[in-house]
């Protein structure tokens, strides 16, 4: 039985999309700015009130403008989301990762596989990220989310962990469940150390 590749070529259509799909997500909002998400032991709280910037630079900002701060189910159900694919990825559950994707992103998976051939996302995932990815992944799930952003069926997940100041996920909603839309946490704002 002939095993199964993926193009590199078709790699960078998918690249191109995951990058995309974050970049377009912090410049689309336009709603209010509200203060900081408070609830469970791996949330923190920004100082922030009425009329005093946020103290965030650049692409911070743009994720401040983002809608508004989720509260309650919503909030809820995007951080199991979110906190659901990290773990996935940390324990290479790329099944359960997968079924945590949303439907575009696992469309652009299936488009790379060369003669569209039937192969599972749980197949394509591993082969396309980071031997880095699983310890990666485990650091990020356990962070700490700083904030909750949420605009109509768009949210984005900011957090804390190893090898950044802050993270971003970005999800969708997808009928009643969120799903990630990217397959990986992007970098909001660099620790000096990655900078130097």
């Amino acid at each position: 039985m002939r095993k199964r590749e993926l193009s590199r070529a078709a790699l960078v259509p998918l690249a191109l999309v995951a990058i995309s799909s974050f970049l377009v997500l912090p410049g689309c909002g336009n709603g209010s700015d509200e203060s900081a998400t408070t609830g469970g032991a791996a949330e923190s709280e920004a100082p922030e009130s009425a009329g005093e910037k946020s103290g965030f630079e650049g692409a911070e900002e743009d994720v401040e403008g983002f809608g508004s701060e989720a509260e309650g189910s919503d909030k809820d159900a995007v951080l199991a989301a979110e906190h659901g694919y990290l773990s996935a990825l940390a324990s290479e559950d790329y099944g359960r990762a997968c079924s945590l994707l949303s439907k575009s992103v696992t469309a652009s998976l299936q488009g790379m596989v060369e003669g569209n051939r039937p192969v599972s996302c749980g197949e394509i995932l591993p082969r396309l990220l980071s031997p880095a990815a699983v310890k990666i992944s485990a650091q990020q799930a356990r962070g700490e989310v700083v904030r909750v952003r949420l605009e109509g069926e768009r949210a984005i997940v900011v957090f804390r962990a190893p090898g950044a100041r802050l993270w971003a996920m970005p999800l969708s909603r997808g009928g009643d469940e969120w799903r990630v839309t990217t397959l990986s946490a992007a970098v909001l704002a660099p620790s000096a150390s990655t900078i130097e």
